[in-house]
Order: C-alpha cells, then sequence, then structure tokens
C-alpha cells in the first residue's frame, strides 16, 4: 500500500481553504437575497480553477492557483465577521473540495472572468454572458 507524504497532505488542505476562502469572500457579496446560492458558489469556484488553468496555458507556473487565491484574498477581504463555523462556509469548503477533486461539474462552461450583473466594467463591453447564477454574469476568454 502507498501512503502520500504529510507535505502533499497540508498543501491540499491549504489549497481547499484558500479557495474557500475565496468561495466565501465573494459569496458573502450576493445581492440578489440569497449568498448561500449554491449553483453561484460553484460557479465561483469554476472560474478561479479556468483563470488559474489559462494563466498556466500562458507560462505561469504550478503554483499559480495558490498565488491566484491569495491575491483574490488581498483585493477582496473576507468579511471581518467571518465565520468559519457557518453552515455558508462549511458549503464553500465542500465545493472547493469538489473542486479541486476534479469533480464539480463547470456551470459557467469554462467562463474566467464574473462580475456583478449590476456593473459593466470595460473588458465585459462587447461580450455575451456564458452564464448567469444569482446576481453575477460569468464570461469565457475571448467570447
Amino acid at each position: 500500500m502507498q501512503t502520500k507524504p504529510f507535505f502533499w497532505e497540508s498543501e491540499v488542505r491549504e489549497l481547499t481553504h484558500l479557495l474557500a476562502d475565496v468561495i466565501y469572500a465573494e459569496g458573502t457579496k450576493e445581492t440578489s437575497g440569497n449568498p448561500g446560492n449554491v449553483r453561484n458558489l460553484e460557479a465561483l469556484a469554476a472560474v478561479i480553477l479556468n483563470r488559474a488553468q489559462l494563466e498556466t496555458a500562458h507560462g505561469a507556473d504550478g503554483k499559480n492557483l495558490k498565488k491566484l487565491c491569495e491575491a483574490w484574498l488581498r483585493e477582496t477581504r473576507l468579511p471581518p465577521n467571518a465565520d468559519k463555523d457557518s453552515p455558508l462556509f462549511q458549503a464553500c469548503l465542500r465545493i472547493a473540495r469538489r473542486a479541486l477533486a476534479g469533480v464539480l461539474r463547470d456551470p459557467t462552461q469554462g467562463a474566467t472572468r464574473f462580475c456583478p450583473e449590476d456593473q459593466l466594467p470595460a473588458w465585459a463591453r462587447g461580450r455575451t454572458p456564458a452564464a448567469a447564477f444569482g446576481s453575477y454574469l460569468y464570461y469565457r476568454e475571448g467570447a
């Protein structure tokens, strides 16, 4: 029987929590009145993974998912009253685990960006959203 090295398990655990933090931070901004909308939380996870894959394809190093999550958290910040024992954070943690295990279906059809539906950033002008969940619109690269 082959065992996994300890460092691998701790890296996966750290990445899972980082991804859950990002999903939670973005998910709590939900303005449609349902911040626990599972489909929207799954879409957020998918976009983050899609973005990391896109950056890897363009030459970023293998640790870019961790770097992407850390940068996202610097910009987004967890709410100061984030309750990591809350049902919402626990849902984000489960979604992060599924996403990293590769068993989360991508509801965004490969989107790499998203924005609130009441905003139109410069990068979204002239583009058609690939998906919409909650109060967010999801966009594929170049579409």
